[in-house]
């Protein structure tokens, strides 16, 4: 479970260690992020800034790698205009 680069979640104590100064932590329960976003995840929320070139090109791009997905999407649009919402 514990590798390079991989965000865990961790669910314990965290108290004073006196012996080795410092802090220890005693884990109950751990898991790995991206598990357990696939398995409890709601919704995805994006703000993205139009006005900015190329961002939705860009996040579609990233997205992609991730369809067909079983996490609903929901986009917050800045635009020059009034803003906007789209939700699928």
């Amino acid at each position: 479970l514990l590798t390079r680069d991989r965000i865990l979640i961790v669910k314990g104590g965290l108290r004073e260690d006196e012996f080795n100064g410092g802090y220890s932590l005693r884990i109950r329960q751990c898991w790995d992020y991206e598990q357990i976003c696939a398995d409890h995840a709601q919704r995805l929320s994006l703000r993205l800034d139009l006005r900015e070139k190329q961002a939705f090109k860009r996040i579609d791009a990233l997205l992609a790698k991730h369809r067909p997905g079983k996490t609903p999407l929901r986009l917050d649009l800045l635009l020059r205009a009034p803003s906007g919402g789209v939700a699928g």
